[in-house]
Protein backbone atom coordinates (compact mmCIF):
# COMPACT_ATOMS: atom_id res chain seq x y z
CA UNK A 1 0.00 0.00 0.00
CA UNK A 2 2.94 2.47 0.53
CA UNK A 3 4.39 1.64 -2.77
CA UNK A 4 0.62 2.44 -4.57
CA UNK A 5 0.83 6.11 -2.38
CA UNK A 6 4.24 7.14 -2.65
CA UNK A 7 3.73 6.60 -6.63
CA UNK A 8 0.14 8.32 -6.67
CA UNK A 9 2.14 11.41 -4.76
CA UNK A 10 4.71 11.37 -7.68
CA UNK A 11 2.53 11.56 -10.68
CA UNK A 12 0.21 14.00 -8.52
CA UNK A 13 2.54 16.33 -7.48
CA UNK A 14 1.75 18.66 -9.99
CA UNK A 15 -1.78 19.24 -8.74
CA UNK A 16 -0.75 19.20 -5.16
CA UNK A 17 1.21 22.68 -6.46
CA UNK A 18 -2.24 23.30 -7.60
CA UNK A 19 -4.18 22.89 -4.40
CA UNK A 20 -1.33 24.81 -2.63
CA UNK A 21 -1.57 27.85 -5.20
CA UNK A 22 -5.95 27.84 -4.21
CA UNK A 23 -4.93 27.68 -0.68
CA UNK A 24 -2.54 30.74 -0.70
CA UNK A 25 -4.89 32.78 -2.83
CA UNK A 26 -7.36 32.50 -0.12
CA UNK A 27 -5.30 33.12 2.45
CA UNK A 28 -4.84 29.77 3.99
CA UNK A 29 -0.69 29.76 2.96
CA UNK A 30 2.01 32.42 3.87
CA UNK A 31 2.95 34.01 0.74
CA UNK A 32 6.10 35.22 2.18
CA UNK A 33 7.65 31.24 2.84
CA UNK A 34 5.05 29.80 0.24
CA UNK A 35 8.08 27.76 -1.25
CA UNK A 36 8.85 26.08 2.38
CA UNK A 37 5.78 23.98 1.54
CA UNK A 38 8.12 22.34 -0.91
CA UNK A 39 10.83 21.83 1.09
CA UNK A 40 13.11 24.76 0.28
CA UNK A 41 14.79 25.61 3.38
CA UNK A 42 14.46 29.83 3.95
CA UNK A 43 17.10 29.12 6.43
CA UNK A 44 20.42 27.76 7.03
CA UNK A 45 20.89 24.64 9.27
CA UNK A 46 22.68 25.56 12.77
CA UNK A 47 25.64 23.91 13.41
CA UNK A 48 25.49 20.91 15.66
CA UNK A 49 22.76 18.86 16.56
CA UNK A 50 18.89 19.25 14.99
CA UNK A 51 15.94 17.46 16.91
CA UNK A 52 13.04 18.02 14.34
CA UNK A 53 10.12 18.10 16.36
CA UNK A 54 6.67 18.47 13.91
CA UNK A 55 3.28 19.48 15.72
CA UNK A 56 0.52 20.08 12.98
CA UNK A 57 -1.63 23.14 14.17
CA UNK A 58 -2.28 25.28 16.64
CA UNK A 59 -3.22 22.65 19.93
CA UNK A 60 -0.03 20.62 19.33
CA UNK A 61 2.14 23.29 18.43
CA UNK A 62 0.76 24.60 22.44
CA UNK A 63 0.91 21.76 24.26
CA UNK A 64 4.13 20.57 23.00
CA UNK A 65 6.25 23.92 23.78
CA UNK A 66 6.78 23.26 27.52
CA UNK A 67 8.62 19.99 26.09
CA UNK A 68 10.71 21.90 23.57
CA UNK A 69 11.48 24.74 26.62
CA UNK A 70 13.02 21.77 28.92
CA UNK A 71 15.07 20.04 25.85
CA UNK A 72 16.84 23.71 25.14
CA UNK A 73 17.83 23.76 28.93
CA UNK A 74 18.62 20.33 29.15
CA UNK A 75 19.92 19.40 26.11
CA UNK A 76 22.15 22.58 24.87
CA UNK A 77 24.11 20.56 22.26
CA UNK A 78 20.57 20.68 20.56
CA UNK A 79 18.75 22.95 18.43
CA UNK A 80 15.26 22.67 17.96
CA UNK A 81 13.00 22.54 14.27
CA UNK A 82 9.42 23.12 14.59
CA UNK A 83 7.17 22.33 11.37
CA UNK A 84 3.25 23.23 11.66
CA UNK A 85 0.61 23.33 8.65
CA UNK A 86 -1.09 26.36 9.62
CA UNK A 87 -0.05 29.84 9.29
CA UNK A 88 -2.29 30.32 12.52
CA UNK A 89 0.02 27.70 14.32
CA UNK A 90 3.31 29.44 12.63
CA UNK A 91 2.12 33.03 14.00
CA UNK A 92 1.14 31.68 17.58
CA UNK A 93 4.65 30.25 18.46
CA UNK A 94 6.96 33.29 16.65
CA UNK A 95 7.19 34.96 19.84
CA UNK A 96 6.95 32.02 22.11
CA UNK A 97 9.89 29.81 21.03
CA UNK A 98 13.10 29.96 23.07
CA UNK A 99 16.54 31.10 21.58
CA UNK A 100 17.63 27.99 19.95
CA UNK A 101 14.39 26.62 18.16
CA UNK A 102 13.46 27.49 14.77
CA UNK A 103 10.03 27.25 12.80
CA UNK A 104 9.49 25.89 9.02
CA UNK A 105 6.45 24.92 7.61
CA UNK A 106 6.37 21.02 6.98
CA UNK A 107 6.68 20.01 3.22
CA UNK A 108 3.68 18.97 1.59
CA UNK A 109 4.25 14.70 1.94
CA UNK A 110 5.50 14.37 -1.75
CA UNK A 111 8.95 12.53 -2.51
CA UNK A 112 10.69 15.43 -3.67
CA UNK A 113 9.71 17.87 -1.33
CA UNK A 114 10.53 15.81 1.51
CA UNK A 115 13.97 14.68 0.20
CA UNK A 116 14.93 18.60 -0.34
CA UNK A 117 14.01 18.99 3.33
CA UNK A 118 15.71 16.12 4.82
CA UNK A 119 18.82 16.92 2.89
CA UNK A 120 18.97 20.38 3.93
CA UNK A 121 17.72 19.70 7.80
CA UNK A 122 19.43 16.38 8.34
CA UNK A 123 17.66 15.96 11.87
CA UNK A 124 19.45 13.95 14.64
CA UNK A 125 16.35 12.81 15.79
CA UNK A 126 12.65 13.70 15.06
CA UNK A 127 9.36 13.63 17.16
CA UNK A 128 5.85 13.49 15.62
CA UNK A 129 3.26 15.49 17.93
CA UNK A 130 -0.36 13.63 18.44
CA UNK A 131 -1.61 12.16 15.65
CA UNK A 132 -0.76 13.67 11.63
CA UNK A 133 1.19 10.77 10.01
CA UNK A 134 2.11 11.60 6.63
CA UNK A 135 3.30 8.10 5.09
CA UNK A 136 6.74 9.62 3.10
CA UNK A 137 7.93 12.02 5.48
CA UNK A 138 7.70 8.58 7.73
CA UNK A 139 9.31 6.37 5.55
CA UNK A 140 12.00 9.11 4.15
CA UNK A 141 13.03 10.00 8.05
CA UNK A 142 13.24 6.97 9.11
CA UNK A 143 15.67 5.64 6.10
CA UNK A 144 17.65 8.06 7.27
CA UNK A 145 18.57 6.12 10.57
CA UNK A 146 17.80 8.87 13.28
CA UNK A 147 15.11 7.71 16.11
CA UNK A 148 12.60 8.88 15.45
CA UNK A 149 8.63 9.14 18.37
CA UNK A 150 5.31 9.73 17.86
CA UNK A 151 4.70 12.04 21.56
CA UNK A 152 1.58 12.89 23.23
CA UNK A 153 -0.25 9.82 20.68
CA UNK A 154 -3.44 9.98 20.09
CA UNK A 155 -6.17 8.09 18.10
CA UNK A 156 -10.16 8.94 17.49
CA UNK A 157 -12.69 6.35 17.50
CA UNK A 158 -13.17 7.42 13.86
CA UNK A 159 -9.28 7.78 13.10
CA UNK A 160 -8.37 4.26 14.44
CA UNK A 161 -11.51 2.81 12.64
CA UNK A 162 -10.22 3.81 9.40
CA UNK A 163 -6.85 2.92 9.90
CA UNK A 164 -7.74 -0.78 10.67
CA UNK A 165 -9.20 -0.87 7.26
CA UNK A 166 -5.79 0.11 5.70
CA UNK A 167 -4.23 -1.96 8.62
CA UNK A 168 -0.99 -3.45 6.30
CA UNK A 169 -0.40 0.60 5.90
CA UNK A 170 -0.13 0.96 9.45
CA UNK A 171 1.93 -1.98 10.04
CA UNK A 172 4.61 -0.50 7.58
CA UNK A 173 4.56 2.84 9.18
CA UNK A 174 4.20 2.36 12.82
CA UNK A 175 7.66 0.43 12.81
CA UNK A 176 9.14 3.66 11.57
CA UNK A 177 9.01 4.80 15.10
CA UNK A 178 10.98 3.51 17.94
CA UNK A 179 8.38 4.35 20.53
CA UNK A 180 5.18 5.65 20.47
CA UNK A 181 3.99 7.77 23.48
CA UNK A 182 0.30 7.90 24.00
CA UNK A 183 -2.04 10.18 26.01
CA UNK A 184 -4.17 7.55 27.29
CA UNK A 185 -4.00 3.79 28.09
CA UNK A 186 -7.30 3.20 25.48
CA UNK A 187 -4.63 4.88 22.83
CA UNK A 188 -1.85 2.28 24.11
CA UNK A 189 -3.81 -0.59 23.07
CA UNK A 190 -4.57 0.60 19.79
CA UNK A 191 -1.65 1.71 18.40
CA UNK A 192 -0.46 -2.06 20.04
CA UNK A 193 -2.76 -3.54 17.67
CA UNK A 194 -2.13 -1.40 14.74
CA UNK A 195 1.20 -2.94 14.54
CA UNK A 196 3.26 -0.19 16.70
CA UNK A 197 6.24 -2.06 18.02
CA UNK A 198 6.75 0.09 21.50
CA UNK A 199 4.19 1.97 23.17
CA UNK A 200 4.37 3.62 26.59
CA UNK A 201 1.51 4.88 28.50
CA UNK A 202 2.09 8.31 30.20
CA UNK A 203 -0.48 10.42 30.03
CA UNK A 204 -1.23 13.69 28.26
CA UNK A 205 1.44 16.63 27.69
CA UNK A 206 -1.09 18.72 27.78
CA UNK A 207 -2.22 18.49 31.63
CA UNK A 208 1.39 20.04 32.26
CA UNK A 209 0.66 22.82 29.94
CA UNK A 210 1.36 26.08 31.60
CA UNK A 211 -1.42 28.74 31.39
CA UNK A 212 -1.98 30.49 28.46
CA UNK A 213 -0.45 34.41 28.19
CA UNK A 214 -1.93 37.68 28.85
CA UNK A 215 -1.22 41.18 29.53
CA UNK A 216 -2.53 41.99 32.87
CA UNK A 217 -2.96 45.61 32.08
CA UNK A 218 -5.29 44.45 29.34
CA UNK A 219 -7.09 42.43 31.81
CA UNK A 220 -8.15 45.85 33.84
CA UNK A 221 -8.90 47.92 30.91
CA UNK A 222 -11.98 45.10 30.44
CA UNK A 223 -12.24 45.03 33.79
CA UNK A 224 -13.39 48.45 34.11
CA UNK A 225 -15.38 48.57 30.82
CA UNK A 226 -17.35 45.90 32.59
CA UNK A 227 -18.05 47.24 35.60
CA UNK A 228 -20.60 45.17 37.52
CA UNK A 229 -21.99 43.55 34.75
CA UNK A 230 -22.79 39.66 34.50
CA UNK A 231 -20.57 38.22 31.94
CA UNK A 232 -20.03 34.82 30.02
CA UNK A 233 -17.31 33.53 27.04
CA UNK A 234 -18.38 31.38 24.22
CA UNK A 235 -14.61 30.53 23.29
CA UNK A 236 -13.03 29.31 20.13
CA UNK A 237 -16.46 28.58 18.58
CA UNK A 238 -17.31 27.83 14.53
CA UNK A 239 -19.97 29.04 12.38
CA UNK A 240 -23.14 27.57 13.23
CA UNK A 241 -22.50 27.95 16.85
CA UNK A 242 -22.21 31.54 16.91
CA UNK A 243 -25.96 32.08 16.38
CA UNK A 244 -26.55 29.81 18.90
CA UNK A 245 -24.57 31.92 21.13
CA UNK A 246 -26.11 34.99 19.95
CA UNK A 247 -30.00 33.20 20.67
CA UNK A 248 -28.54 31.97 24.11
CA UNK A 249 -27.54 35.71 25.32
CA UNK A 250 -30.93 36.94 24.07
CA UNK A 251 -32.66 34.25 26.19
CA UNK A 252 -30.16 35.47 29.05
CA UNK A 253 -31.37 39.00 28.68
CA UNK A 254 -34.72 38.02 29.95
CA UNK A 255 -33.48 37.43 33.38
CA UNK A 256 -29.65 39.41 33.05
CA UNK A 257 -31.05 42.69 31.23
CA UNK A 258 -27.46 44.21 31.06
CA UNK A 259 -25.36 40.95 30.50
CA UNK A 260 -22.66 41.05 28.13
CA UNK A 261 -21.56 38.09 26.08
CA UNK A 262 -17.94 37.15 24.65
CA UNK A 263 -17.31 35.29 21.37
CA UNK A 264 -14.09 34.44 20.68
CA UNK A 265 -13.97 32.78 17.21
CA UNK A 266 -11.79 29.84 16.48
CA UNK A 267 -10.22 31.80 13.68
CA UNK A 268 -10.57 35.61 14.01
CA UNK A 269 -11.41 36.16 10.15
CA UNK A 270 -14.98 35.02 11.31
CA UNK A 271 -15.30 38.42 13.34
CA UNK A 272 -17.38 40.33 10.69
CA UNK A 273 -19.42 37.43 10.10
CA UNK A 274 -20.57 37.34 14.05
CA UNK A 275 -20.55 41.16 14.13
CA UNK A 276 -23.35 41.36 11.18
CA UNK A 277 -25.10 38.37 13.10
CA UNK A 278 -25.03 39.57 16.33
CA UNK A 279 -26.28 43.54 14.94
CA UNK A 280 -26.31 46.98 16.34
CA UNK A 281 -24.53 46.57 19.67
CA UNK A 282 -21.62 44.38 18.93
CA UNK A 283 -17.75 45.34 19.16
CA UNK A 284 -14.65 43.96 17.91
CA UNK A 285 -11.72 44.20 19.40
CA UNK A 286 -9.27 43.58 15.99
CA UNK A 287 -11.39 47.09 14.75
CA UNK A 288 -9.78 48.44 18.72
CA UNK A 289 -13.41 49.12 19.78
CA UNK A 290 -14.18 49.57 23.00
CA UNK A 291 -16.88 48.20 25.56
CA UNK A 292 -19.87 51.01 25.99
CA UNK A 293 -22.87 50.58 28.43
CA UNK A 294 -25.16 49.20 25.56
CA UNK A 295 -22.71 46.75 24.22
CA UNK A 296 -24.05 43.50 24.14
CA UNK A 297 -21.54 41.63 22.41
CA UNK A 298 -17.86 41.88 22.57
CA UNK A 299 -16.01 39.52 19.62
CA UNK A 300 -12.22 39.09 20.42
CA UNK A 301 -11.37 38.06 16.88
CA UNK A 302 -7.64 38.49 17.35
CA UNK A 303 -5.17 35.85 17.77
CA UNK A 304 -3.13 34.48 20.49
CA UNK A 305 -4.92 36.44 23.06
CA UNK A 306 -7.35 33.77 24.41
CA UNK A 307 -5.93 33.68 27.97
CA UNK A 308 -7.09 37.24 28.55
CA UNK A 309 -10.17 36.47 27.65
CA UNK A 310 -10.18 33.38 29.81
CA UNK A 311 -8.68 35.14 32.73
CA UNK A 312 -11.53 37.81 32.30
CA UNK A 313 -14.78 35.12 32.28
CA UNK A 314 -15.36 32.93 35.25
CA UNK A 315 -17.69 31.30 33.15
CA UNK A 316 -16.64 29.74 29.57
CA UNK A 317 -18.23 27.33 26.93
CA UNK A 318 -15.93 25.63 25.11
CA UNK A 319 -16.99 25.99 21.14
CA UNK A 320 -16.28 23.24 18.36
CA UNK A 321 -19.07 20.80 20.31
CA UNK A 322 -22.37 22.05 19.18
CA UNK A 323 -21.71 21.40 15.81
CA UNK A 324 -19.84 18.41 15.23
CA UNK A 325 -16.18 19.20 14.68
CA UNK A 326 -14.88 17.10 17.99
CA UNK A 327 -14.53 20.11 20.52
CA UNK A 328 -11.46 22.00 21.52
CA UNK A 329 -8.90 21.59 24.65
CA UNK A 330 -10.88 22.23 28.01
CA UNK A 331 -7.90 22.25 30.46
CA UNK A 332 -6.88 25.70 28.54
CA UNK A 333 -10.22 27.54 30.68
CA UNK A 334 -10.15 24.98 33.47
CA UNK A 335 -6.11 25.93 34.10
CA UNK A 336 -7.24 29.51 33.93
CA UNK A 337 -9.49 28.95 37.24
CA UNK A 338 -13.51 28.83 34.60
CA UNK A 339 -16.22 27.02 35.04
CA UNK A 340 -16.46 25.44 31.32
CA UNK A 341 -19.33 24.11 29.68
CA UNK A 342 -19.78 21.91 26.57
CA UNK A 343 -21.64 20.65 23.99
CA UNK A 344 -22.09 17.02 22.81
CA UNK A 345 -19.58 17.02 20.25
CA UNK A 346 -16.22 16.52 22.15
CA UNK A 347 -14.73 13.14 20.06
CA UNK A 348 -11.15 14.88 19.89
CA UNK A 349 -10.94 15.19 23.27
CA UNK A 350 -12.80 12.31 25.18
CA UNK A 351 -11.33 11.20 27.70
CA UNK A 352 -10.11 14.56 28.64
CA UNK A 353 -14.11 15.87 29.20
CA UNK A 354 -14.63 12.27 30.37
CA UNK A 355 -12.06 13.06 33.39
CA UNK A 356 -13.57 16.13 33.85
CA UNK A 357 -16.82 15.06 34.07
CA UNK A 358 -15.85 12.50 36.51
CA UNK A 359 -14.82 14.61 39.11
CA UNK A 360 -17.91 17.49 38.58
CA UNK A 361 -15.35 19.73 36.47
CA UNK A 362 -17.91 19.92 33.89
CA UNK A 363 -21.93 20.86 32.66
CA UNK A 364 -22.54 18.80 29.38
CA UNK A 365 -25.43 20.73 27.24
CA UNK A 366 -27.21 18.78 24.36
CA UNK A 367 -28.12 21.65 22.71
CA UNK A 368 -28.44 25.89 22.46
CA UNK A 369 -31.18 25.63 25.45
CA UNK A 370 -29.95 23.59 27.94
CA UNK A 371 -26.33 25.82 26.94
CA UNK A 372 -29.04 28.70 28.50
CA UNK A 373 -29.88 27.36 31.31
CA UNK A 374 -26.22 26.16 32.76
CA UNK A 375 -24.85 29.66 32.05
CA UNK A 376 -27.88 31.02 34.03
CA UNK A 377 -27.35 28.54 36.37
CA UNK A 378 -24.37 29.38 37.01
CA UNK A 379 -24.03 33.22 36.94
CA UNK A 380 -27.14 32.95 40.07
CA UNK A 381 -25.38 29.93 41.86
CA UNK A 382 -22.08 30.98 43.13
CA UNK A 383 -21.83 27.48 45.39
CA UNK A 384 -22.24 25.50 41.99
CA UNK A 385 -19.84 27.43 40.27
CA UNK A 386 -16.61 27.15 42.92
CA UNK A 387 -17.32 23.67 42.45
CA UNK A 388 -17.24 23.09 39.08
CA UNK A 389 -13.90 25.13 39.18
CA UNK A 390 -12.37 22.86 42.23
CA UNK A 391 -13.64 19.80 40.47
CA UNK A 392 -11.24 20.97 36.82
CA UNK A 393 -8.19 21.99 39.60
CA UNK A 394 -8.44 18.41 41.02
CA UNK A 395 -8.56 16.82 37.59
CA UNK A 396 -5.35 18.89 36.51
CA UNK A 397 -3.72 18.05 39.64
CA UNK A 398 -4.08 14.42 39.47
CA UNK A 399 -2.10 14.37 36.25
CA UNK A 400 0.69 16.58 36.65
CA UNK A 401 4.26 15.17 35.97
CA UNK A 402 3.38 13.82 32.54
CA UNK A 403 6.48 15.90 31.23
CA UNK A 404 8.78 14.58 33.18
CA UNK A 405 7.89 11.51 32.49
CA UNK A 406 8.15 12.07 28.87
CA UNK A 407 11.60 13.66 29.41
CA UNK A 408 12.82 10.68 30.35
CA UNK A 409 11.53 8.17 27.77
CA UNK A 410 13.35 10.42 25.45
CA UNK A 411 16.55 11.03 27.28
CA UNK A 412 18.28 7.68 25.37
CA UNK A 413 17.25 8.48 21.86
CA UNK A 414 18.49 11.89 22.50
CA UNK A 415 21.71 10.21 23.05
CA UNK A 416 21.82 8.08 20.66
CA UNK A 417 24.33 7.63 17.97
CA UNK A 418 21.60 5.56 16.71
CA UNK A 419 22.80 7.03 13.25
Amino acid sequence: MYKLYKYLTVVLEPFIWLYLRHRLKKGKEDPTRFRERFGYASMPRPRGKLLWIHAASVGESLSVLPLIERICVRYPEYHILLTTVTVTSANLVASRLPVRALHHYLPVDALRPVRRFLNHWKPDAALWVESELWPNLLMETHATKAPMLLVNARISDKSYEQWKRYKTLAQQLLPCFDCVIAQTERVQQRFLKLGAPRVEYVGNLKYDAPKLPFQQEQLELLKRAIGTRKIWLAASTHPGEEAMMIATHRALQQQFPDILTFIAPRHPKEGDNIRLLAGAHAVQRSLKEVILPDTEFYIADTLGELGLFFALSPIVFMGGSLVARGGHNPLEPVRMGCAVITGPYIHHFTEMFEELDNVGGLIRSADQSALTVAVADLLTNSAKLNTLKQGGANAVAAHQGVLERVLGILAPFLHSDKK
